[in-house]
């Protein structure tokens, strides 16, 4: 009971400083957008308040299990995001910008990699076209490849795995990542190539705001511990290049992958050192996606290439894999959309010493999406389940646009499984949140 009344207090205080900040300046209402995206920039006039767009929002959660060493808040923060665009000559420049209040935790530096801290700078970027075919985009921005729904084989972009496990919006599940773009048009095969010049890793579970399993101590982490990385090095000499090659064959969207970099998440462990690495990394993989009967089937693969462990005989280092996905999605009734997919992984080259990567992986997902009240009220419900660990994961939310400003969200995640398992290990960060955003 006496979390619930924080839980209270905490969204009559969101609901309270939404309605101060949507006072002076008088911004015009924005338009709704993707669920990964923000409502987007309209420039209709000269002034600089006219070009912004973004929202004002405070979010709260409670933690629905006893986790040691944690509070029982697992969300309690205030977030403006500011975005713009604006033409000069014949180039673009996007610039998007959170700043944030976080309540729970007590660490409140700038750090411009994790997007810890009061500033979040999720896109400052430079767009231009050289010539007919080709577009180039330098700086920040945040990039998305692949078929997959919350489920990634070919998109090596940083993820804020932290954001999606505690229930913010969907959107920051992709963190930003400093690249230069290119993109080339033709008949053959539109082409992209990404380049880091510095390894972007995930915005990984460290043990800070969510528990997890720790395989190098065979427990559970604690806040008082968290996991330490070390880099795989300096800009220019520890980087990253995504290839991408697409067309339209009939009805069907092709496209093959190729990605030179790292594990994005620590996948290795250094002894001398005693910090987690984050190994070398290929994939080469394809994807498929078209109408099949009365819906859409897609289909996506990979191969992950350890390099620093060809022969998984590297105890402390995750072996290679393949990576399959198949899903379909289908209306089945009115505004109600079903999606489902099955997701394997397979280990390669086990080896006699075992690695991190010692069994293969499959996973069902199903998501069902339903739309009321003409399409303001949304209703989301997705689940994942491994029959081969025996676990799962429940992400539920429900999405009012109570006005062409205002929007209320609800949500839950909860986990279930095995300490050791994939989703097991964040079984005491199960949560629940209320928001409350002001669209400007």
């Amino acid at each position: 009971m006496k979390r619930f009344k924080r839980f209270l207090v905490t969204s009559s205080l969101c609901t309270l400083a939404a309605v101060v900040a949507a006072e002076p300046p008088a911004l015009p209402g924005g338009l709704g957008g993707s669920p990964l995206s923000t409502p987007q920039v309209q420039v209709t006039t000269d002034s600089f308040w006219d070009e912004v767009s973004g929202f004002a929002e405070l979010r709260g959660g409670i933690r629905l299990s006893y986790a040691p060493g944690y509070g029982d808040e697992s969300l309690g923060e205030a977030r403006v995001q500011l975005k713009t665009e604006r033409e000069v000559g014949a180039a673009l420049i996007e610039a998007s910008v959170d700043f944030l209040a976080d309540g729970t935790t007590s660490e409140h530096s700038f750090d411009w990699e994790s997007g810890r801290g009061p500033v979040d700078m999720r896109a400052l970027s430079l767009s231009f076209s050289p010539l007919r075919d080709v577009d180039v985009k330098l700086g920040r921005q945040v990039a998305t490849w692949g078929v997959g729904d919350l489920v990634f084989i070919n998109d090596l972009f940083a993820k804020d795995w932290n954001s999606f496990l505690l229930g913010r919006d969907l959107e920051y599940l992709k963190a930003p990542q400093d690249s230069v773009r290119l993109a080339y048009f033709n008949d053959i095969a539109d082409l992209e190539v990404i380049y880091s010049p510095r390894f972007e890793s995930d915005r990984f579970i460290d043990g800070d705001r969510l528990t997890f399993w720790d395989s190098m101590s065979g427990r559970i982490t604690a806040k008082a511990q968290p996991i330490e990385v070390a880099s795989p090095g300096d800009a220019f000499e520890a980087n990253e290049l995504h290839l991408r090659a697409s067309r339209l064959q009939g009805r069907y969207e092709l496209a093959a992958y190729g990605y030179l970099g790292y594990w994005k998440s620590p996948a290795g462990f250094d002894q001398s050192l005693g910090l987690s690495t984050f190994p070398s990394l290929n994939v080469f993989g394809g994807s498929a996606r078209g109408p099949l009967g009365r819906g859409i089937v897609s289909a996506e693969f990979g191969s992950y290439d350890s390099k620093s462990d060809p022969t998984g005989t590297e105890v402390m280092t995750r072996n290679s894999e393949l990576r399959l996905l198949l899903g379909y999605e289908q209306e089945i009734g009115k505004e109600l959309t079903a999606s489902v997919q099955y997701y394997v992984e397979r280990t390669r080259d086990v080896g006699a010493a075992g690695g991190l990567g010692d069994r293969d992986r499959e996973l069902f997902t199903l998501r069902l999406r339903k739309q009321l009240w003409q399409q303001t009220l949304t209703l989301n419900g997705f689940a994942f389940h491994s029959p081969s660990q025996k676990d799962n994961y429940f992400r539920l939310s429900a999405s009012w646009k109570a006005s062409d400003a205002w929007q209320w969200d609800v949500g839950a995640n909860l986990f279930g499984g095995d300490e050791p398992t994939f989703f097991g290990q964040f079984q005491n960060s199960s949560s629940a949140h209320l928001s409350l955003r002001r669209i400007f």
